[in-house]
């Protein structure tokens, strides 16, 4: 689902409190989660590789994806995230573009969160990323 600016910045400042939740279409995070599946994004202060984002991507999209990484490229705090049923990741979105996560059954295995680092990382250092600051991480607090 494509949405405006204005209309990402009031789903924005709704989600600062509050939950909300959202229909999935299409399967490329099948099967963690399947199309038709209403999902609760929920904002968080930080967030870890494996986490699944919700993100508006380049082109207005709303997008449930696996985050890889993120990091800081020309004073902008940056998010890498890729579908699990894709071998390519998506285009890098600013941090201020992620509505939350999604809360997954369980929770995230840890081998996901370690692959997700390790592919994270691969595709970071492929494109010229030197090295990481852990301390330096921004805190999501839109």
């Amino acid at each position: 689902m494509k949405i405006s600016e204005s209309v990402f910045a009031a789903i924005t400042d709704i989600n600062q409190d509050s939950p909300f939740t959202l229909r999935v279409r299409g399967q490329c995070m099948v099967p963690v989660i399947c199309c038709g599946a209403e999902v609760v994004v929920t904002r968080k202060k930080n967030y870890l590789p494996g986490d699944i984002i919700v993100f508006r991507s380049r082109d207005g999209t709303l997008l449930a994806h696996r985050l890889l990484a993120i990091y800081r490229k020309d004073g902008i705090w940056k998010a890498l995230a890729k579908p699990d049923r894709s071998e390519r990741s998506d285009a890098a979105v600013a941090v201020r573009d992620i509505l939350g996560h999604i809360r997954v059954s369980g929770g995230i295995p840890v081998i996901h969160r370690l692959e997700s680092l390790r592919v994270g990382l691969f595709i970071l250092l492929k494109s010229g990323w030197r090295k990481m600051r852990p301390r330096q991480l921004p805190l999501i607090n839109n």
